[in-house]
């Protein structure tokens, strides 16, 4: 038997994706960053220079994930403080995940997984990164997947909801 074998030696440096929002604080702005499998999260810190009030950035947190961040989005839930980030992972899946400030760690609100063969076209392989975007009024969540489908995940308060309305895809080239 032949087992492949993988190990990150080192984080990566390479920043892929960032977005500013109140993850960790609803008062204080942070920023987010995704570079390969790793989610890093920084502070704002105002600094006095010279009589002017510059920022610099302090990382607060770094998390390894289980797979490379294609495309990010920030959201805001109904009723949340904080904004969720919508992580975009393989080639049609979607992370809805929040800060959990009892544990310092990341909770999972959302999966979901698009990645059917009957979604794919003619690609035996994948050319074609999902992209995530959020309606500006937080009403939706759109995910480009394939290069060719396009879902809509409403932005509703819970899961059980979000599971009951009907998440609609459409073909963009049909």
């Amino acid at each position: 038997m032949v087992f492949g074998v993988y190990r990150n030696n080192h984080p990566a440096t390479a920043v892929d994706h960032c977005c500013h929002c109140y993850f960790i604080n609803s008062n204080e702005p942070n920023l987010v960053v995704a570079g390969g499998s790793y989610l890093r999260i920084f502070r704002y810190v105002p600094m006095q220079e010279e009589g002017q009030i510059k920022h610099r950035l302090e990382q607060v947190l770094c998390y390894n994930l289980f797979g490379v961040v294609n495309s990010m989005a920030v959201a805001m839930y109904p009723g949340n403080r904080r904004h969720s980030l919508l992580l975009a992972v393989g080639e049609a899946q979607l992370a809805v995940v929040d800060y959990e400030p009892s544990s310092h760690t990341l909770k999972t609100k959302m999966l979901y997984n698009y990645e059917q063969d009957d979604q794919r076209t003619m690609f035996l392989q994948q050319t074609f990164l999902p992209q995530v975007r959020v309606d500006p009024e937080n009403r939706a969540a759109a995910m480009l997947i394939y290069g060719s489908r396009l879902v809509v995940i409403p932005l509703t308060k819970t899961a059980k909801a979000a599971n009951e309305s009907a998440h609609q895809r459409f073909d963009l080239y049909s």
